[in-house]
């Protein structure tokens, strides 16, 4: 990957240094990884079942139009920002580079936006944010 990207810069512009370009490329690369495997890893948290009883009490037991409205209202609670990137990324299912690209950003800020709009759902929406219904 970090040879394409010295290819591709090189065809581009005349690159004075390209062993220290290749090494800063390199690095962007890998922190890059890391960013994603962390905003992975915190997403896959956030979304992992709960230990709870299999079998749900009817007290807790949600219709779907119920659960619809308390994810709207949830979402709703957002900052705008957030609530944006959010929003097109979980909703509307656009990469979060195409997130960024939209709302002029960067991805960084994307992820934490999102991770920030699962964590506030997470917390309002409890056990039912895992188990949304289903149609019986």
């Amino acid at each position: 990957m970090s040879y394409l990207v010295l290819a591709r810069t090189a065809e581009e512009q005349e690159i004075a240094h390209p062993r220290g370009f290749l090494h800063r490329i390199a690095a962007n690369l890998a922190l890059d990884h890391l960013r994603h495997r962390k905003t992975v890893e915190a997403h896959a948290e956030l979304t992992a079942p709960e230990e709870e009883a299999e079998h749900s009490s009817t007290e807790t037991e949600v219709s779907e139009a119920e659960w619809r409205a308390m994810l709207h209202q949830t979402i709703a609670e957002l900052p705008p920002r957030c609530r944006d990137a959010f929003i097109l990324h979980k909703i509307r299912g656009l990469s979060c580079r195409e997130v960024a690209k939209t709302l002029g950003i960067s991805e960084s800020a994307v992820e934490k936006h999102i991770v920030k709009g699962l964590i506030h759902c997470r917390a309002r929406l409890g056990i039912h944010y895992a188990n949304p219904p289903r149609h019986r």
